[in-house]
């Protein structure tokens, strides 16, 4: 139980600075929604319910046109798609024999920024750390939208686009200090970010919506690193996760501190 109670506040600590860009981001989005003519209650239970900026943000474009449910859905598992992927990763931080529950709950935390906090921890991670992160980032995120749809129109356009900004400087806190202290993790990073761009701009895929750009540059990079860089001693893969760990305590230092 000690340990449990530990893990916890570790995923706490660690989630103070995602949980305070989370508010910033949601507080758009509930001026946004209010702006889209939803209610508090249906704006704040999507927050909820949902945790993907990407996924309301689109929601808030295709409500007002009065689309179906069918292309509500297929939109969301398009744009949302890349999450399945980060699922079949994290299922690996996990032990093997954690019951189906805690998988079930640990699910829901599933987004971008904590998908790289729990990828960073060395070895297995205890469920108890993901319902750290989840503690605060979770109802961080439903209570800006709240704030957000009780502010309405007070606040100008050019300070809600500011706003939007904050979750991505606080991803580039989590990743900067790691491709920093990993060689391989740079790599894939600027791979990444070199097909990102190529796809924006190719005649065929510029098309594509963002989810899909995202999920075709995680499937092409990802397959290719593990390809040419496998990792199968145990003595590796725990040394760059301790590498990893200290980079993002280095970047939670940053983002408290600075």
């Amino acid at each position: 139980m000690t340990n449990a109670l530990d893990n916890w506040q570790s995923g706490i600590r660690d989630g103070l600075p995602i949980s305070i860009a989370y508010f910033a981001v949601s507080f758009a989005f509930g001026i946004a929604a209010t702006k889209s003519h939803l209610s508090l209650v249906d704006a704040s239970l999507m927050s909820l319910t949902n945790v993907t900026s990407a996924g309301q943000f689109s929601a808030l474009t295709l409500i007002p046109a009065g689309c179906t449910y069918l292309e509500m859905a297929v939109a969301q598992l398009v744009i949302n798609l890349r999450y399945l992927i980060m699922s079949c990763s994290l299922s690996q931080k996990y032990d093997s024999d954690l019951p189906i529950i805690h998988r079930i709950i640990c699910s829901m935390a599933v987004t971008d920024e904590l998908f790289g906090v729990v990828c960073c921890q060395p070895g297995v991670v205890s469920p108890f750390y993901t319902y750290g992160l989840m503690t605060l980032c979770i109802p961080s995120w439903f209570l800006g939208t709240v704030c957000g749809c009780f502010s309405g129109k007070l606040l100008s356009p050019a300070l809600i686009s500011t706003l939007g900004i904050v979750i991505y400087a606080m991803f580039f806190a989590i990743l900067v200090p790691t491709a920093k202290q990993d060689r391989i993790v740079r790599n894939v990073c600027l791979a990444s970010l070199a097909l990102s761009c190529s796809l924006a701009y190719l005649p065929i895929t510029c098309n594509w919506s963002s989810g899909m750009r995202i999920l075709a540059t995680t499937l092409v990079v990802a397959g290719i690193a593990a390809k040419l860089h496998p990792v199968t001693d145990n003595d590796v893969a725990t040394r760059t996760a301790e590498a990893m760990t200290k980079a993002h305590a280095e970047a939670m230092k940053v983002e408290l501190y600075d």
